[in-house]
């Protein structure tokens, strides 16, 4: 019996366990976030997709709903397609994060 509490114990913890992650901010993302140039965002258990990482900021920060929106997130340096978004598996807290807002030149 001592041995099925322990495992309900460690069961919980790992439950309740969340990953934080940094996300880096250029342009409207910026401007939306008070200027800060990246934000920390707490992920909680299961939630590991950038779908899941979308989901989060835009509850989690109101004001970026409208760039969220139009923009896509850069993985490790590739960009990812909003279609494939809940297939791109967050495997780390070292994993770079870019949100990056629609961009025009000439």
């Amino acid at each position: 019996m001592f041995s099925l509490a322990c495992a309900i114990i460690i069961l919980n913890q790992v439950y309740m366990e969340t990953r934080v992650l940094k996300v880096l901010l250029f342009g409207p993302a910026r401007d939306a976030s008070g200027g800060r140039a990246h934000i920390d965002i707490e992920l909680r258990h299961g939630a590991q997709s950038v779908e899941d990482l979308r989901t989060t900021l835009s509850e989690t920060f109101p004001e970026m709903r409208h760039v969220l929106e139009s923009s896509i997130f850069a993985v490790n340096n590739r960009m990812v397609p909003k279609h494939l978004e809940n297939n791109e598996i967050i495997t780390s807290v070292q994993t770079e994060i870019v949100l990056v807002p629609p961009v025009s030149g000439g």
